[in-house]
């Protein structure tokens, strides 16, 4: 029901191998939720495989968007012993929009969501432990793209056309739209400990605090011209806040020597939201020498009502019938709480040798015969 991509260390490592097949999931120190939307309910059984593991080290969740609300989700349901991914999921899939709604009714449909997962007790619970730490990306945008917002949206999103061209040819131009910043839990996390330096740039790192966790939340979330940004973040400051994504999409980070997991709904893997539009472009190879990727097999989405991955485009395709779009996702969600495997990882997946650029390749067909098949 899914495969595994191997990160270079446990290619090379037959004890490495033999750890991963004995510990199962508690062999990763860093899980990394991508932010791609809905797209993470086909992994969405990791967060009870994970539950049912005795970690033996300290853990980090690293994510952006919906990869950043599920791992709060996880995390708020370990450390208080009580049931927060059920009311999530539900939250998450009953989320209703329609394409021409104002982004202030989309931006109502995500807080209902946040009014459902985000608790004072949990919080404290979670900024006070060391031995599980959430990692949340968003993503500031200069102050001259910034000001545009101001005058018109519209003016706003016209400004990340030359950045989606000039990703083609000149990807570290990106940084001039937006800065990355990366908010942490727990102690001073060094960053050196965790991450080496990145061959662009480094994100800004700051400390989740109690004051700006549900707005670093929904900044994560915010997908321009869809949500509203978020102008202010205590103990941060104002700006224009959105997206995560923009700059971490699945995986721009080189980790430093922790073996870590990334959960995908594909088998290629993008940096940044940008590089969607570059259809072999991977992350450098040297990304994936401590990281393996998991994701669904085609038999596992066979499986589905839907026989595809959820997708933001399912919002617009089923508008005429949102309880079918709700039915899809959740049976998504439970499909993959059953066949997600927990222990025994190299015998209950399917290795995957495919090399990171004809892996880029292979995804962009697939998702081209998608769209042919996709119903009026």
């Amino acid at each position: 029901m899914y495969a595994l991509r191997l990160s270079s260390s446990l290619k090379d490592d037959q004890q490495e191998r033999e750890r991963l097949e004995s510990e199962g999931l508690n062999y990763f120190d860093v899980f990394f939720g991508p932010a791609t939307g809905p797209r993470f309910l086909a992994t969405a059984g990791f967060e009870r495989a994970f539950l049912d593991t005795k970690p033996t080290r300290n853990k980090y969740f690293v994510g952006g968007s919906a990869g950043a609300l599920r791992f709060t989700a996880l995390l708020f349901s370990r450390l208080t012993g009580q049931d927060y991914l059920t009311p999530f999921i539900n939250a998450y899939c009953n989320i209703r929009y329609e394409t021409g709604d104002p982004a202030a009714r989309i931006t109502g449909e995500l807080d209902k969501v946040l009014d459902v997962l985000v608790r004072p007790s949990a919080v404290d619970a979670l900024l006070r432990d060391h031995e599980h730490r959430l990692l949340v990306f968003v993503s500031r945008i200069r102050p001259w793209s910034a000001a545009l917002y101001e005058r018109s949206p519209h003016a706003h999103l016209l400004s990340y056309l030359p950045f989606l061209f000039s990703n083609f040819v000149h990807p570290p131009s990106t940084p001039l739209l937006f800065e990355r910043l990366c908010f942490y839990s727990g102690p001073t996390l060094d960053p050196a400990y965790l991450f080496r330096p990145h061959p662009v740039t480094d994100p800004v790192f700051i400390r989740l605090t109690a004051d700006n966790f549900r707005a670093v939340l929904r900044a994560s979330c915010s997908i321009p011209r869809i949500i509203l940004p978020v102008t202010n973040i205590p103990g941060v400051g104002d700006g224009c806040y959105v997206d995560g994504g923009l700059g971490d999409y699945q995986l721009n980070s080189c980790v430093a020597h922790k073996p870590a997991l990334l959960l995908s709904h594909r088998r290629s893997v993008k940096a940044t939201w940008f590089d969607n539009f570059v259809p072999l472009r991977a992350p450098p190879p040297n990304f994936f020498q401590h990281v393996s990727v998991i994701y669904p097999t085609s038999h596992f989405l066979r499986s589905l009502p839907a026989c595809k991955v959820p997708a933001k485009r399912d919002w617009e395709d089923l508008a005429h019938d949102p309880a079918r779009r709700i039915r899809n996702w959740t049976a998504a969600a439970h499909a993959s709480t059953h066949a997600f495997p927990s222990t025994s990882l190299l015998r209950n997946c399917l290795l995957d040798p495919t090399p990171a650029p004809l892996a880029a390749l292979l995804s962009f067909l697939s998702h081209l015969l998608q769209m042919r098949r996709r119903p009026a």
